[in-house]
Formats: structure tokens, C-alpha cells, sequence
């Protein structure tokens, strides 16, 4: 999953607001687990950009984009 931190809120405060509902997304999905074997982490990393974009993705995004202004 990826967002975007609000102006102000540190990755520690949005860590912390979200540990709760992190856990119980957890739970729903897999069930009753034990902590000692499987601690759910819930971490921010920041990102710059897709990796592999210029590769993988540039020509499919060009054709698409050329798509969408012809159709309006």
C-alpha cells in the first residue's frame, strides 16, 4: 500500500495512529496469529518514482496516454 504523510505528520505519528487498525486488518485477513512467530509490521518508507518504470512501463503509458487524448 502506498500514501502520502500530511504536512506536519511525522512517519512515527502516523505509525502510531494507524498500529490499531493495522492490526485488526491483519487479524480479518489471516486469522488468530502468535506474536512470537509473526509480529505485523507496519513501517513508512519513503519512495521516489517506480522502479524499473523507464524499462518496463514507459511504452504501455505512452500508448495509453495517446488513447485518452484522442478518445476526449
Amino acid at each position: 500500500m502506498m500514501a502520502r504523510l500530511r504536512p506536519g505528520v511525522s512517519p512515527l505519528q502516523a505509525q502510531q495512529a494507524l498500529a490499531g487498525t493495522f492490526g485488526q486488518i491483519v487479524q480479518q485477513a489471516l486469522g488468530t496469529i502468535n506474536p512470537r512467530v509473526w509480529k505485523p509490521l507496519l513501517d513508512f518508507t519513503p519512495v521516489r518514482g517506480i522502479a524499473g518504470y523507464d524499462r518496463e512501463y514507459r511504452e504501455p503509458v505512452r500508448i495509453l496516454m495517446g488513447l485518452v487524448a484522442w478518445c476526449c
